[in-house]
């Protein structure tokens, strides 16, 4: 499942000592750019109709009525729009479908960029990468867009880039990678009032400057090398590592996966950038060759690398996965898998796979995918814009239907950032390489149960205010193990407490008062346990195992 609904173009930005970029603009020639208002309507119904029967499920995260209360919108709007504008809303139609692989691409549209590159961080945006001509501009941080400042500038470019319900990972990841440096899509969100060029305030060593940029680079379209190794173009200069500064992760740049021993820590260290197989070596072929070093080499950590992994193909996952599950390396605190907000699609299956089958530990930032998700888009294209959208075909449930995570969060968060992208320090291969495993939650708290509740709220209220559990977000199905691991313990007092601490912390969870209910009838306590069972109905009416439980201890309290 190699993702296609974003753009994997190599956009940049380019600046110079004036205000001016010297180099050319390339103009805009679509066969859009000179439709009339009422062949746009045409494509925009020809959306409307056909992208609900299309998509696995359209409406998953947003109601017919809603959908079509936009459609109104748009086509009132449409004789008053500019080509760029309506090129946006199409966009911006297609990430409210609300899932990741479905979308108007911004790479298929082949809008000329300004060769500067930019990436996202917690604290801003900053450039990346520059030619050799505007190298000064390597590590200046985005102040403003034109007059708007770059907070609310990205969150004009944020609606257009499509992601999973509740994940923002593909925003961090594309919207200023692949947007921000697109002069017709800053016009047609009111960032620029050119499609040709757009200005910038950029901070660098505390002076700042502005910038007016042309379009001067012609877009190649999609390319899987690009998505996949995301290379920095000949010629042009980085503020990535490099030399003997260059980290683990970035060695080997043109391939899609290998292995490297790393002697001190008798540990062995994989990258995974894509579930693809590439020249050489298939995917299979490499889990045996991993395999075979496992088996015939003492090695104490295993170390896989999906931070900048994308997706692919999930069917060949399998190889190695099964490598993995006997490595004798598959125990707590032998196993850790590094994730970011880049690793996507079949990568997510990887990662949801491991969290079933293995005791891997997660570091690093939550996936950009939701754990159960839409994939695999087939594609429609707009009669007369002959613009392409790709919508998801398949649904994805590896994990419990019940499972509404929006990501898989790491148990430790190590957020990345640009200072570490400069200086070439890895601190979540750091971690992986010489921590100890972190006792999970559910030991915490079965530990602390025989010393009653205070200690517990203690314990849990430490854990979660500790930033290495920032990401964490299922503190609910922790609690709820735990008790429940209680319980088949004989220990159902302890198990009563850590499910009243879950009930505590998740007052609006009909299931933590389930549980609750079923420790306190456990516990022997039958008008508590009504109680638990009362509030979970009240909570979701359509509970069967609460109503079934509340009518099993009435009937149970009846006379004969």
């Amino acid at each position: 499942m190699v993702k296609k609904s974003v753009s994997y173009c190599l956009f940049a930005v380019a600046l110079t000592a004036s205000t001016t970029l010297a180099a050319a603009s390339v103009p805009v020639t679509q066969p859009w750019a000179s439709l009339t208002t009422s062949q746009w309507r045409e494509d925009l119904k020809y959306f409307a109709d056909n992208a609900p029967l299309k998509h696995r499920n359209f409406y998953h995260a947003m109601t017919q009525a809603e959908f079509q209360d936009e459609i109104h919108r748009f086509d009132t709007a449409m004789p008053t729009l500019s080509p760029e504008q309506i090129v946006v809303e199409f966009i911006r139609l297609g990430a409210m479908i609300q899932d990741a692989h479905s979308s108007v691409s911004l790479a298929v549209l082949k809008l000329p960029y300004m060769p500067v590159r930019f990436v996202e961080f917690d604290d801003g945006v900053y450039v990346e990468s520059a030619d050799k001509a505007h190298a000064e501009m390597v590590g200046a941080k985005l102040v403003s867009v034109g007059s708007i400042g770059w907070k609310e500038a990205m969150a004009k470019i944020d609606p257009l880039v499509s992601d999973d319900a509740g994940n923002d990972g593909e925003k961090r990841t594309y919207a200023a990678h692949d947007y921000l440096n697109v002069p017709f899509i800053l016009k047609g969100i009111g960032l620029s009032d050119s499609s040709q060029h757009a200005t910038f305030m950029l901070e660098k060593a505390g002076k700042r400057r502005s910038y007016t940029l042309d379009a001067s680079v012609p877009s190649a379209g999609f390319s899987v090398a690009d998505l996949v190794f995301d290379p920095i173009p000949e010629g042009w200069v980085s503020a990535r590592a490099s030399g003997p500064s260059i980290p683990l992760a970035r060695t080997h740049p043109d391939q899609a996966y290998w292995f490297e021993p790393v002697q001190q820590h008798e540990a062995v260290y994989v990258s995974l950038r894509a579930m693809v197989n590439m020249p050489g070596p298939t995917l299979a072929d490499f889990a045996k060759q991993l395999g075979d070093y496992l088996g015939s080499h003492d090695v104490k950590r295993l170390i896989v690398d999906l931070r900048g992994n994308p997706g692919g193909d999930n069917t060949l996952l399998r190889p190695l996965l099964v490598t993995l599950i006997r490595a004798n390396t598959n125990y707590r605190g032998g196993l850790w898998v590094l994730i970011s907000h880049k690793t996507h699609s079949a990568a997510q299956n990887f990662v949801n796979r491991l969290e079933s089958y293995t005791d891997a530990i997660f570091v690093g930032e939550p996936t950009s995918e939701n754990v159960n998700f839409y994939g695999d888009p087939t594609g429609i294209e707009l009669p007369n814009s002959h613009i392409p959208v790709y919508l998801s075909a398949l649904w994805w449930q590896d994990k419990d239907p019940r499972d509404h995570r929006t990501a898989t969060a790491p148990e430790i968060a190590v957020p990345q950032s640009f200072e570490q992208l400069v200086a070439g320090k890895d601190p979540a291969l750091e971690i992986a390489l010489t921590e100890p495993a972190p006792r999970p939650l559910e030991d915490l708290v079965k530990d602390a149960a025989p010393n009653g509740a205070a200690a517990l709220m203690g314990v849990y209220k430490q854990y979660v205010s500790d930033s290495r559990h920032a990401y964490i977000a299922d503190t609910e199905v922790r609690l709820n193990r735990a008790g429940y691991a209680l319980l088949a313990d004989n220990k159902p007092a302890q198990a009563v407490l850590v499910f009243q601490l879950c009930a505590d912390t998740h007052p609006q969870s009909d299931n933590a008062f389930e549980s609750l209910g079923e420790g306190l009838e456990a516990a022997g306590d039958k008008n508590g346990a009504i109680g638990a069972y009362t509030r979970s109905l009240q909570l979701n009416p359509g509970n069967h195992d609460a109503a079934g439980a509340l009518k099993r201890l009435a009937a149970a309290a009846s006379p004969k």
